[in-house]
């Protein structure tokens, strides 16, 4: 890995001088085209030996001028990874932002890893329920088939492939179980400060597990000695949570070389074999690959403030994993903008997604961690009512659900019971 890290640093410095010379000085591009052609030739090189799934058609990926860039400037839009067993929960999470936010023109992209993964029964029913889709096979993209099973391109991988080769400028990835609380556009876009400043918005996933924060950083501090003061700052590298980021939304301005070149190793950190043989040993799937991806080719990027907190109910007081009655909150991750007010959570609609019982979550109470401190968590199999949260100070008094955020709520139950009645129970379960 440290050697891909620095073939990945002298990629990352001939794309600049590229995007430079052609973008910023077209009389040094049109004075000196042999010096620029040999330097795309070193970067194509450079391009087979850390990215070889990328395909020779997309090759132009990180510069804005080629017409074979995927994707159109000034644009903005969702991108889904989805496969038959997730179907239900993006259907919720469409049709929460198309018809209860609001925005019924909003583009989505739905990225999939050929028909086995999303079958065109799937498809012509998900547009039946929630109207225009674009459609991004994977498996067309790379080559077919045989490059889908050789680098694996299933799971969390199919994230990564998907906002690579999303169609939008402005592209915010969405796990399919993500629910929106406010328009997710331009709030996580344009309108945000930090996205404007670095081209990413990231969010931080809970505090959890200090002491098992040393694997995964032993691990990174080997390939990644010179990481940016912006990385030491993070809960894990001060030792106060095994967990940095969510990756249920990130947004990514593909306009910018460097934001591309990030995705292009953010890639490469969820294929095989780097994935299976160092990243996914030391990390739960995707998620801290995105921020580590920056990090590995020297770009910036922007944490949301704030870390993931809890939307749910106060449980019964004689629960033995209650630890303060009253305040503990028990439910799904929520993740709060930057005045602090909700903005999403992750989890879907139903109490346990993974159940398949078809229960709807209980949502009275919600309750976030500003800063990353003093802050408890019980959960497991011993702990019946799911992710408990109990926060000290002022700050972890749990607050109502209620008015527009509690009728928000009740709408996506009402949509999500009137699709699955539409689709059947096998269908809606991926099972047919």
């Amino acid at each position: 890995m440290k050697a891909r890290v620095a073939l990945a640093h002298l990629h990352r410095d001939l794309v600049r001088v590229h995007f430079a010379a052609t973008s910023v000085l077209p009389l040094i591009a049109a004075a000196e085209p042999k010096t620029l052609l040999v330097v795309r030739k070193l970067t194509r090189a450079l391009d087979r030996i850390l990215y070889p799934w990328l395909p020779e058609d997309t090759a132009d990926l990180v510069d804005i001028d080629s017409p074979r860039a995927p994707w159109k400037q000034a644009t903005t839009g969702l991108v889904f990874s989805v496969g038959r067993g997730y179907m239900r929960h993006a259907l919720v999470c469409i049709a929460n932002v198309r018809q209860h936010l609001g925005m019924r023109d909003m583009p989505v992209t739905i990225a999939y890893a050929g028909d086995r993964d999303l079958p065109p029964k799937y498809r012509d029913v998900m547009v039946q329920q929630v109207g225009q889709l674009d459609w991004l096979d994977l498996e067309k993209v790379l080559g077919g088939p045989e490059v889908i099973r050789k680098y694996e391109v299933k799971g969390w991988a199919t994230k990564a492939f998907a906002l690579l080769f999303a169609p939008y400028q402005h592209s915010i990835l969405v796990d399919a179980d993500t629910i929106f609380l406010q328009p997710p556009t331009p709030l996580l876009t344009t309108a945000d400060p930090g996205y404007l400043a670095t081209g990413t918005l990231f969010f931080h996933d809970r505090t959890l597990f200090p002491a098992k924060r040393y694997e995964m950083l032993d691990w990174v501090t080997k390939w990644l000695p010179s990481a940016s003061p912006h990385a030491r700052q993070t809960r894990h590298w001060r030792g106060l949570s095994a967990h940095e980021m969510e990756s249920g939304v990130v947004a990514v301005d593909k306009a910018r070389p460097g934001v591309m070149l990030t995705l292009l190793m953010m890639v490469a950190m969820n294929t095989q074999p780097l994935r299976g043989e160092q990243v996914y040993k030391v990390m739960h799937g995707d998620k801290e690959t995105y921020f580590l991806a920056a990090e590995a080719v020297r770009e910036l990027y922007t944490f949301m403030p704030g870390f993931g907190g809890t939307i749910g109910y106060l449980p019964a007081a004689d629960r033995p994993h209650i630890k303060q009655p009253g305040r503990t909150t028990c439910g799904l991750l929520l993740h709060t903008d930057r005045a602090g007010e909700p903005v999403w959570f992750n989890g879907g609609v139903e109490k346990d997604k993974y159940a398949g019982d078809g229960e709807l979550f209980n949502a009275t109470h919600w309750v976030r961690d500003v800063d990353g401190k003093d802050v408890d968590w019980e959960f497991g199999d011993e702990v019946l009512d799911g992710f408990c949260m109990t926060k000290k100070g002022d700050e972890g008094e749990p607050r109502e659900v209620s008015g527009e955020l509690a009728a928000l709520i009740d709408g996506l139950k009402g949509s999500y019971l009137k699709m699955k009645e539409a689709v059947g129970e096998d269908m809606w379960l991926g099972k047919a």
